[in-house]
């Protein structure tokens, strides 16, 4: 940390935040068949692993979880999905920057993910930052509904586990929850906007994701983890993920040095594109309305209570603009129209000079080559109509 990092405006504490992504991960269960009942890890409580005592006590006392009810998607988080084994899987925590797994986040899973187990996790994992930061950035799929009860269950933590050994602190400071960027299109466009890494302030490039590259390499694994006893299984996942680990560390010179160049070429380059779109807007006082609309998405996106009355810069209002179905309905109901009714010399005229603009216009759209398939779908509709 920066020397006197404690005392930073508030507009540079993201300077200090920590990015960190929670995430199940269903490849890595274990078959249901005898095991020794005293085998234990030899790593026990001091791996990536939770503390497994502590949380043998807790999965004793809290209800295995159910469908959580969702005012967004359906999710396989939320337990719609199928999970079998005496482990289904595992939910952890790395870090969104720098795709480190962190250390004591690991929760092995009884059918789906279940918020009360992302919440182990995460009092688990974090223990060492908790009282220290004053400042967090999550990551989760399902971030827009595992935030609703977060503050009711930790009460209940408080008031039932506050006897348990790993966990002295539960106090979350202020955290930017938002979905990761791949997860995001399945989210309504209340969760993926207002939740977006894309528009919230401080967060520059990270896309929230860093627990699939992860999952990634570590699936290679699951195939023999699936058949080991519990407590070789831990030993075994322990010493991956430390080896996982230590190459990060050993390669960061190099991948750090390597992305600030990239950034730095990234910065110049929007820049430099912002300042000609900016000056080919004419419209000084619709600028500044602009920034002002910024301003206030930048002070206010970053508290999830504000979002429904928080109007969003960066989406058009519907009677802004049509849709790509609007336009070619549109194109086929004026084609139609031109030729039902018969044009004299100053409309032939008139007709001509709009099909050469129409044709100029189209030439330039065709140069482009980074388009979307829907738009180009539009721009064929349109060259068809043109050419008939």
């Amino acid at each position: 940390m920066s020397e006197g990092w404690r005392d930073r405006p508030t507009e540079d504490e993201y300077l200090d935040m920590l990015f960190y992504s929670i995430d199940g991960n269903f490849h890595h269960n274990q078959k249901m068949k005898p095991m020794d009942p005293d085998d234990f890890p030899l790593t026990q409580g001091a791996g990536y692993f939770v503390c497994e005592p502590d949380f043998a006590q807790y999965q004793e006392r809290v209800r295995p979880p159910k469908k959580e009810e969702s005012s967004c998607n359906k999710f396989g988080a939320m337990g719609y999905g199928r999970y079998s084994g005496r482990v289904s899987g595992m939910v952890g925590l790395t870090c969104s920057r720098h795709m480190f797994v962190l250390p004591s986040s690991l929760v092995d899973l009884v059918k789906g993910e279940g918020f009360a187990w992302g919440d182990f996790a995460q009092l688990s994992g974090l223990q060492p930052w908790l009282h220290t930061l004053k400042l967090l950035c999550r990551g989760y799929d399902i971030n827009c509904q595992y935030d609703k009860k977060l503050e009711l269950r930790l009460a209940e933590f408080r008031k039932n586990f506050s006897h348990l050994r790993s966990i002295k602190t539960t106090t979350f400071p202020p955290t930017r929850s938002l979905i990761p960027k791949f997860h995001a299109p399945a989210h309504t466009l209340l969760c993926s906007i207002y939740r977006s890494y894309n528009y919230t302030p401080g967060v520059g490039n990270t896309d929230g994701e860093a627990s699939e590259r992860i999952w990634a390499a570590f699936n290679a694994l699951a195939i023999r983890a699936k058949e080991m006893t519990a407590g070789h299984r831990h030993d075994v996942i322990n010493d991956f993920l430390n080896d996982l680990n230590a190459r990060r560390v050993h390669g960061l010179p190099k991948s750090l040095s390597a992305k600030h160049q990239d950034a730095r070429r990234q910065l110049a380059l929007a820049s430099e594109h912002l300042q000609l779109l900016e000056q080919n807007i004419a419209d000084d006082r619709k600028l500044t309305e602009w920034r002002q609309m910024e301003a206030v998405w930048e002070r206010d996106v970053v508290d999830p209570k504000k979002h429904r009355a928080l109007q969003n810069p960066y989406i058009l209002d519907k009677d802004k603009g049509l849709t790509e179905k609007q336009l070619v309905e549109m194109m086929k109901k004026v084609h139609a129209g031109r030729e039902e009714q018969s044009l004299g010399p100053l409309g032939v005229i008139h007709q001509g000079t709009l099909l050469e603009r129409t044709r100029e216009e189209l030439l330039d759209e065709l140069e482009l080559d980074d388009i979307s398939d829907a738009a180009r779908e539009t721009l064929k509709a349109r060259c068809e109509a043109f050419l008939s």
